[in-house]
C-alpha cells in the first residue's frame, strides 16, 4: 500500500522543494540502505519474521534513499523503530514526512496510539516528536556488568 506524501521542506525559513516520493512497502521491507548482500538478506529475514501488521517507509529525492522508519501495529499501537534521515536532509522536513506517512498507514491497520524511544542526547530527534504530540513518559539505561 503506498500514501502519497508531502512536499519536504515546507514551512517558514525553509527553501520549498519539489514533492518527493514517499510509501509504505509492507511486503518487501525494502529502505533501499546500501549494505552488504549477506547483512542486507539476515536484516530482510528477520524483519520478515514479524507477524504483525508491518510498513516501511522510505523517503527518495532524484532516486536515493534521504529517510526510513519501520512501523508495527498491535492491539491498536503503533511502535516506530529504526528512524533515520540522511544528514544532508536533516531539518528539512524528511523525517516529519515519514513519521506522518507512517502514522497514516498505521491508522489504515487500527493503530490509535503510537510510541516510541529516542537516545536522551538526540535533542533534534526530541523536538521532532514533541512537535508530533509525543511526550517523554519514562526514561530508561542498560546496565552493563563489571568484568
Amino acid at each position: 500500500m503506498a500514501v502519497p506524501a508531502p512536499a519536504v521542506g515546507e514551512g517558514p525559513g525553509r527553501p520549498k522543494l519539489p514533492a518527493v516520493a514517499a510509501g509504505v512497502n509492507s511486503e518487501t521491507g525494502t529502505s533501499g540502505e546500501e549494505a552488504p548482500l549477506a547483512q542486507a538478506a539476515v536484516r530482510r529475514a528477520i524483519l520478515r519474521r514479524i507477524k504483525l501488521p508491518c510498513g516501511f517507509v522510505t523517503l527518495h529525492r532524484d532516486g536515493a534513499p534521504i529517510a526510513v522508519v519501520l512501523g508495527v501495529v498491535e492491539a491498536g499501537w503503533l511502535g516506530i523503530f529504526s528512524m533515520a534521515t540522511s544528514p544532508a536532509w536533516r531539518r528539512r522536513g524528511a523525517a516529519r514526512t515519514i513519521l506522518r506517512t507512517l502514522a497514516t498507514w498505521a491508522q489504515t491497520h487500527g493503530a490509535a496510539d503510537a510510541y516510541l524511544q529516542v537516545m536522551q542526547h538526540n535533542k533534534p530527534a526530541q523536538a521532532l516528536y514533541a512537535r508530533a504530540g509525543f511526550q517523554t513518559a519514562y526514561a530508561y539505561h542498560y546496565r552493563v556488568r563489571a568484568t
